[in-house]
């Protein structure tokens, strides 16, 4: 049972053909970084709040079309990349993401749905596509 694995600190679940994350592995204390790239995942689980030492998300070629909120809750969250799913917007919250220092993304959904999108004061690196508008980024890959 994946919630029993309170002392793991690294998880990697890449190349699975995972459809979904388990609202369980949301009970697993000590993450730090999560790895779920490569999968057929649809959403991040939407307690994922509880991970209070998350550092990094990496969620790269999977299907999740929007953000829950409580990854704004998330206090040492500072990478989160989410590059090939089907993002359509950011959660309003998204704002406050003050941990969060490098953000990865890449979707024309989202160009369509938001063309402007508001950033967390503390991004320093942001890829994102060309089309989208931001400001306040230290240095934005396109």
């Amino acid at each position: 049972d994946i919630k029993q694995l309170t002392s793991l600190t690294y998880l990697e679940l890449d190349n699975n053909q995972l459809v979904l994350l388990p609202e369980d592995a949301t009970k697993m204390s000590n993450l730090t970084e999560l790895r779920c790239s490569n999968n057929q995942i649809k959403r991040l689980p939407e307690t994922c709040n509880r991970w209070i030492r998350v550092q990094r998300i990496i969620a790269q070629d999977n299907k999740i079309k929007a953000i829950p909120e409580g990854v704004c809750e998330m206090p040492h969250l500072t990478e989160l990349d989410l590059e090939n799913n089907k993002l359509v917007t950011l959660p309003e919250a998204f704002i406050i993401c003050t941990s969060l220092t490098r953000l990865r993304f890449d979707t024309t959904d989202m160009v369509k749905a938001s063309p402007a999108v508001a950033l967390p004061d503390g991004i320093r690196r942001c890829e994102i596509p060309a089309e989208i508008a931001i400001c306040g980024v230290d240095e934005v890959i396109r």
